[in-house]
């Protein structure tokens, strides 16, 4: 029986209930498409955060610990939170951006040993002309420059292309919406091209 025979023959309510069908099939497709988009955008907007995470400890171990010169046990949670996240990055960013991670930890934590070292040599006057000392109080203003600067610039200019989210609005899409957009830009440069020409 091909479509034609079927539609000869068909009842008004075979034929409604054909339509209903293909209607409900419809609402179904679309509600499951809009549910795939949804979690698409959700993971996205989890592996951000989780990235985000990850950049922030390290950026507030440096501000904290290193600019504003923050010690005791604000100091051992912020350098807890910056080793266990920054252990993440590995699974999550390049290996790059890890090792970048990896490198400010590494300063960090040296510039804590230094600073500790050289709180213990001011309360003792005999090894206050310690070549070792000022050679230690030297690298400690360099790390602190470094990392300064490193936070101030390449750290998020490097950082950039992971934590900047993509609008799905203004990205090309498939199916439906590209097409339109395609026809409307085309549409758009059509207006340009007179425009010109008069």
């Amino acid at each position: 029986m091909t479509f034609i025979d079927w539609i000869e023959t068909a009842k008004p309510e075979g034929v409604l209930t054909a339509i209903v069908a293909g209607l409900i099939g419809r609402a179904t497709w679309r509600i499951a498409w809009v549910q795939k988009e949804i979690a698409k955008e959700k993971i996205i907007s989890d592996l951000f955060e989780k990235r985000f995470s990850i950049y922030q400890a390290h950026l507030q171990a440096v501000v904290e610990i290193v600019i504003r010169g923050k010690e005791g046990e604000s100091c051992d949670v912020l350098k807890s939170d910056m080793i266990y996240l920054g252990e993440q990055a590995q699974f999550i960013y390049d290996k790059d951006i890890h090792d970048r991670f990896l490198s400010v930890r590494g300063r960090v934590l040296r510039y804590i040993f230094m600073r500790d070292h050289l709180s213990t040599v001011k309360d003792n006057v005999f090894l206050l002309a310690d070549p070792h000392a000022r050679e230690l109080k030297r690298e400690q203003a360099t790390i602190s420059r470094n990392l300064t600067e490193e936070i101030s610039g390449k750290l998020p200019i490097a950082l950039m292309e992971y934590l900047r989210i993509k609008d799905f609005r203004t990205e090309p899409t498939t199916g439906r919406k590209s097409f339109f957009r395609r026809f409307h830009s085309l549409r758009f440069r059509k207006a340009q091209r007179e425009a010109q020409r008069r």
